[in-house]
Parts: C-alpha cells; sequence; structure tokens
C-alpha cells in the first residue's frame, strides 16, 4: 500500500482532534494584535482566546504567512518515512502560503528529484477546506496512492457547498473590508451580509435582516437558494460564544433535521478579517 503524508496550514480550521486522528500535520500560521508578538494560530493561543480578546478589545489582528523555510522543514521531516508529501495550502488568491510551500518543494527537489511531493492550491478557505483535506486523509489512511488522495480532495472541494453569517460588521470595517457608510446604513437597517468564498476569495453574495429567529432566516436562505440539506450530514463552522452556538445549532436541526451535525471552531487566518460572531452551515452536495 502507498504511503501518504498529508501537510496543510491552519487556515483550514480541522479541529485537533481529527487532525490527529486523520494524520493530517497541520502548520499553523502567525498572527499579531500589537504589530510585535507574533503567535501560531491554533497553537499558542486557543481560538477561543483569541476572539475572546477581539470582543475585549476590538482590536483587528493582522496574520502572516508560512514561510518558505518552515514548509521546508516540515517536508522534509515526513518525507523519509512516506512514499508521497501531499502539501494542500489555502487559497493562492488570499495568501503567499501557497508559494512559500511551492518554493520549498522546488528547493528540495533541486537536491533530490526522485522525492514526491506534490503542492495543491485549494482556492478555499476555512473549514470546507479543512472538510476536503479531511476527506482526503481518509483515503490515505486506507493506503491509496496520491493521486487518489488528491483526487478525493478536489472531489469534495468542488461539491462543498456553504455561506457565512455575519453579526458583528464592527470587524469587517476595522479591517477595511466595508467602509463607514455601509456599516452605518447596515447597522441601521438591522442587515447581516452572507459570505462565501469565489474564486479563492472571500465576498458577500447575500445579506438577510437581523432582529428575532436571525438564524432561522439564515436556514431559511439555504432552501430559498435551492440547497437540499435534509438527512445529510451538515458541518458547522464558527466564532460564536456557547449560548449562541447552541442556538445556532438548534436552528440547522429544526431546518434541515440533518443525519449528523459536527462543529469546528474559526481560526485566526478568517477570524482577523470576519471577527467573532461568524457562523457557517455546509454540507456535500450529491
Amino acid at each position: 500500500m502507498a504511503k501518504v503524508k498529508i501537510i496543510c496550514d491552519s487556515a483550514a480550521d480541522i479541529p485537533r482532534a481529527d487532525a490527529e486522528k486523520l494524520n493530517i500535520r497541520v502548520l499553523p500560521l502567525w498572527f499579531t494584535f500589537d504589530g510585535e508578538n507574533y503567535l501560531r494560530d491554533g497553537v499558542d493561543m486557543s481560538n477561543r482566546e483569541f476572539f475572546d480578546k477581539m470582543r475585549a478589545e476590538k482590536i483587528v489582528p493582522k496574520t502572516s504567512q508560512i514561510t518558505a523555510d518552515e514548509w521546508e522543514k516540515a517536508i522534509r521531516e515526513e518525507m523519509d518515512s512516506y512514499d508521497s508529501v501531499v502539501c494542500f495550502t489555502m487559497s493562492s488568491a488570499a495568501s503567499g502560503t501557497c508559494q512559500s510551500a511551492n518554493i520549498a518543494k522546488n528547493e528540495i527537489l533541486s537536491g533530490e528529484p526522485d522525492r514526491d511531493i506534490t503542492v495543491v492550491d485549494s482556492m478555499m478557505l476555512s473549514f470546507p477546506y479543512g472538510l476536503a483535506v479531511m476527506f482526503a486523509a481518509e483515503k490515505a489512511l486506507l493506503g491509496e496512492d496520491r493521486d487518489a488522495v488528491i483526487a478525493e480532495f478536489k472531489r469534495v472541494s468542488e461539491k462543498v457547498e456553504f455561506f457565512f453569517l455575519v453579526e458583528d460588521l464592527t470587524y469587517l470595517k476595522k479591517g477595511g473590508r466595508i467602509n463607514l457608510a455601509t456599516l452605518t446604513i447596515a447597522n441601521i437597517m438591522d442587515i447581516k451580509p452572507v459570505l462565501t468564498v469565489r474564486d479563492g476569495l472571500v465576498v458577500s453574495c447575500d445579506k438577510i435582516r437581523g432582529g428575532k429567529k436571525l438564524y432561522d432566516k439564515f436556514m431559511q436562505m439555504y432552501k430559498d437558494k435551492g440547497h437540499i440539506l435534509t438527512g445529510k450530514d451538515i458541518y458547522i463552522d464558527h466564532s460564536l460564544t456557547d449560548e449562541k452556538l447552541a442556538e445556532f445549532t438548534a436552528a440547522a436541526e429544526r431546518a434541515f433535521e440533518p443525519s449528523s451535525v459536527k462543529t469546528a471552531e474559526l481560526g485566526a487566518t478568517i477570524g482577523s478579517h470576519a471577527g467573532p460572531g461568524l457562523s457557517a452551515v455546509m454540507y456535500i452536495k450529491d
């Protein structure tokens, strides 16, 4: 059987327990609140602590990509134990992380051309990207070869459907994603933007009114767009408080009667731009 090692970056938001179970090595991106002290995403501060700090201090942190040296070190540490190393990266349209991985690959191959190293640009972000990596990792654990592992990643990435609901636009304004006029109008009219990823970038694709039953309205939006989630496995990615997460999950279960619900916490990569209070439902279409 082939032995394939998967490495990805922390923008995938893969829960640590799942990464360990599926033998996925996750390289952390970096973030800073003060511009001087850089911390590793998901390592030096938990996701909960990260968003609590954003809420308390109203600060928009800055993120930094994984360097070529970090990729090279990780690949070299794994390649002697596996037939192939596959590096999945967050969208190249949003970060230079993919470029860094390719630089590392080329540096290794220049001295050891027989090594089997592949870099795959996911053109995705957050847990939709992580979900595809997890399915690919299941193939790797079954002894499938590199091509089968990558094919599974592409299959899932092309079929995963998702939308993100933004409850607090303050962080989009602080990060320069929207202007003051847009923020003011949205707050007055109680409008909540809905985001997705297109061509590797986070974009606004819809909006819904806030107020009572916000989460029910969000679930109804899926139905209005023709998405059929009834009886499917659904996945929730979020930066919510425990109370809000319980409300959001209950709304999803009422709306879709899913076969199962899996939850992942949003990490610093997307969280730095959208802030706390982000939530998403995703599923893999037939």
